[in-house]
């Protein structure tokens, strides 16, 4: 008879698995729409063009207990984590506006092992 408890040590290598969890965040994904703001300079001239993103993930709001451990400096800005499946190609400062807000992506989290890419933003100063 097997016993129901085993030991980690009793495993070999080979019958672990090695694939990471799958986070199974689809569920509370909705349909979310951005407005990416993209800047060239072509003669000397500042080119912006805006384009509509539409995708499906997740918009929360950073708690405050996680600003004060953020690297960003000012804290009176509204902080979103925006979570997604795909890949929506921004890097740090690029801007896009959602709910005719200006936001700014701070970081970039590539989480594709685990089956999304998570980005922080802060409100950024409107005109």
């Amino acid at each position: 008879m097997k016993p129901l408890i085993t030991n980690a040590n009793s495993r070999s290598l080979d019958q672990i698995s090695p694939t990471l969890p799958q986070m199974n965040l689809t569920s509370w994904f909705q349909t979310i729409t951005f407005t990416v703001v993209k800047k060239v300079i072509v003669n000397f001239e500042t080119i912006e063009t805006q384009t509509k993103v539409v995708f499906q993930g997740i918009v929360e709001t950073v708690d405050p207990s996680k600003l004060t451990v953020l690297p960003v400096g000012e804290r009176r800005w509204n902080m979103i984590s925006v979570w997604t499946s795909t890949d929506l190609e921004l890097s740090p400062d690029d801007l896009f506006y959602y709910n005719n807000a200006p936001y700014r992506v701070m970081q970039k989290y590539d989480w594709q092992p685990y089956g999304y890419i998570q980005y922080e933003c802060s409100e950024d100063f409107k005109k």
